[in-house]
Order: C-alpha cells, then sequence, then structure tokens
C-alpha cells in the first residue's frame, strides 16, 4: 500500500524496511475508541489491539500495590514495562511484577525495591499492550 496523500485522521502508519534499497509504507490499523480514567489512559486499534499506560503512586513504605488498568483486556495476560522513579526523582530503585499469577486482564501488583524505597513515595510509569477484542 502506497503512502497516501491525504491521510485520515486518526489513522496510524508506520514503515519497515524490506530490503536495503526500497522502503514500504503498510497500513496498521485505525485508533477506534480512546480514552482515561483516574486509572491511566488506552487506545484502541481496529485488528483488535489495546494499548494502556499510566503512573502508579507507591507511598513510603507500601511494598506491593495493586493497580488496575483503565479498562479490561480480553484473551491473554498482556505485555507490561515498568519503569520506577524515586520521590527525589533520581533513579536507585527498581520496580517489577508480582509473580504471573497475581496480574491479570484487569489489574497488576507491582513491587518497588531499593536505596531510600521505604522513606519516601515512590512512582511506577506502566505501559501495557494486548487485546481488546
Amino acid at each position: 500500500m502506497a503512502f497516501p496523500t491525504n491521510p485520515t485522521n486518526g489513522q496510524i502508519y508506520s514503515k519497515y524496511k524490506y530490503n536495503s534499497a526500497k522502503g514500504s509504507w503498510e497500513f496498521a490499523g485505525d485508533i477506534v475508541d480512546s480514552g482515561s480514567n483516574a486509572n491511566g489512559r488506552y487506545v484502541k486499534y481496529s485488528d483488535g489491539t489495546m494499548e494502556q499506560w499510566g503512573r502508579t503512586t507507591h507511598p513510603a513504605s507500601a511494598g506491593n500495590i495493586t493497580a488496575s488498568f483503565p479498562i479490561s483486556f480480553v484473551g491473554s495476560l498482556p505485555a507490561i514495562t515498568l519503569s520506577a522513579e524515586n520521590g527525589s526523582g533520581a533513579s536507585d530503585i527498581i520496580a517489577f511484577l508480582a509473580a504471573p499469577n497475581f496480574t491479570s486482564l484487569t489489574s497488576m501488583t507491582q513491587y518497588v525495591r531499593g536505596a531510600g524505597w521505604t522513606s519516601m513515595t515512590n512512582y511506577v510509569n506502566w505501559t501495557a499492550i494486548g487485546r481488546w477484542k
């Protein structure tokens, strides 16, 4: 498919290179819905893919926190990426997910550990990619 000269608002395109001499544009799918709530933001694509992202606050000494997704996934568990930030903005803490049985289609359990994690509020920025249909 050729890249259109007047793309429709909301369409997403991705470039892939199939050899070293030429590139081609391939249609990736329309955004069919997007939104947000207190748990984060989400985008649904016409091919059934859904991306969600947000930021979880971990009070000092909280240990684990169960964070709900903005909306539920369907089918297989989503792929989740976490990045941690301590209250002073330094990067001397880590965030990780609990065992897979603590991740569901509606929530995940996050842990924060590292230097000073018990004495200040910490934050976890997260992204989850899965299916909505």
